[in-house]
């Protein structure tokens, strides 16, 4: 099976697709003042994380749509919103999210804005993640991820059936490492120029590097799966 029809089936319409428009309940909320690390255990869902100053530091939770056409009644709102666990324990939001127990197919939006240079661990069967700004750690533990990052990541760390990702660096800091270890890597990373070095492992890969691989350099990236495709600037 190719990355794309991988990554098609499991990014199907209740995690990508509005359903008809009506009223839903108001998402949860949580107040983050001093919070800079992010840990989530969830099924299928989509991720803002962003680390704007000037903004409230805050984080909503919302159900989303089921898509398909399908119009949700209130009890399938409440039903999915009882699987969500969400607190903060010292400078962490945690949040937990139970796979639901019937037919009932649950997925969640999850946005927050946290202070800058925290941790985030993220372990979700499905992901659709938007990052934008400055993280000392970002690991995922997937089935399959699409990921956009665009600011900076100290340590990154992806571990998954399928990736997809576009990472674009607003600065280099000379100490940054990329691990993706996957079956199938789809990757656009953008370094603004900064030497880096790199190795790949994969029985079918296609690198396209404007980059010379320069040993002992960082960022440093470290790609691991069956089939490998990558665009280096």
């Amino acid at each position: 099976m190719s990355k794309a029809s991988l990554l098609s089936l499991v990014f199907v319409a209740p995690l990508l697709a509005a359903g008809a428009a009506h009223a839903k309940p108001a998402p949860k909320t949580l107040d983050l003042p001093n919070v800079s690390d992010v840990r989530i255990d969830s099924p299928a869902g989509e991720l803002k994380l962003t680390t704007t100053s000037g903004q409230p530091n805050r984080a909503t939770i919302e159900v989303r749509d089921p898509g398909s056409g399908v119009t949700p009644s209130d009890k399938y709102f409440e039903d999915c919103m009882a699987l969500v666990s969400a607190n903060v324990e010292g400078k962490a939001l945690v949040i937990s999210i139970a796979p639901a127990q019937s037919s009932v197919n649950c997925s969640f939006k999850i946005d927050a804005n946290i202070l800058p240079k925290g941790n985030v661990t993220i372990k979700q069967s499905a992901l659709e993640a938007s990052l934008d700004g400055d993280f000392a750690s970002v690991n995922t533990d997937t089935n399959a991820i699409r990921m956009q990052l665009d600011g900076h990541v100290t340590q990154l760390g992806m571990k998954s059936q399928a990736v997809d990702t576009d990472l674009t660096y607003k600065r280099i800091d000379k100490n940054e490492t990329i691990s993706i270890d996957s079956k199938a890597i789809n990757a656009a990373m953008d370094f603004g120029g900064a030497p880096i070095s790199y190795s790949v492992e994969g029985i079918a890969s296609a690198i396209d590097s404007e980059l010379p691989n320069t040993p002992g350099a960082k960022p440093s990236i470290k790609l691991k799966a069956v089939s490998v495709h990558a665009v280096i600037r």
